[in-house]
């Protein structure tokens, strides 16, 4: 069921609002091999539907995302948030909002060069 909400979301924003390119954070493998199935199977839904709608598509390592807000690709959760505070005026205190910030700006940064 996963994939097909997945799907069914990815479809609503297209709808919603115009899409020419889909950026997201590469998932690391886990020791675990089921998050590392899940992960795999949420790409792989990802990339189809992208090629299906003519839509491009990009993933960052963390370390990449990492080393764009903080010069460290090894930065932990407490340095990307201040980092979005400082340099992207982000006013929150949800890591994971400052990381998807930060993937923003890194395609922004490649896209617009």
């Amino acid at each position: 069921m996963r994939l097909i909400r997945l799907r069914t979301k990815l479809n609503e924003i297209k709808e919603a609002v115009s899409i020419d390119l889909l950026v997201f954070e590469e998932a690391g493998f886990s020791r675990y091999g089921h998050a590392t199935r899940v992960a795999a199977e949420l790409r792989g839904l990802i990339q189809v539907w992208c090629e299906d709608n003519g839509i491009n598509w990009r993933t960052y390592r963390p370390g990449e995302i990492k080393k764009h807000a903080t010069g460290n690709g090894r930065a932990g959760k407490a340095a990307m948030l201040e980092a979005a505070k400082s340099k992207l005026n982000y006013q929150g205190h949800d890591t994971d909002t400052a990381d998807a910030l930060w993937l923003l700006a890194l395609a922004e940064h490649d896209y617009a060069n």
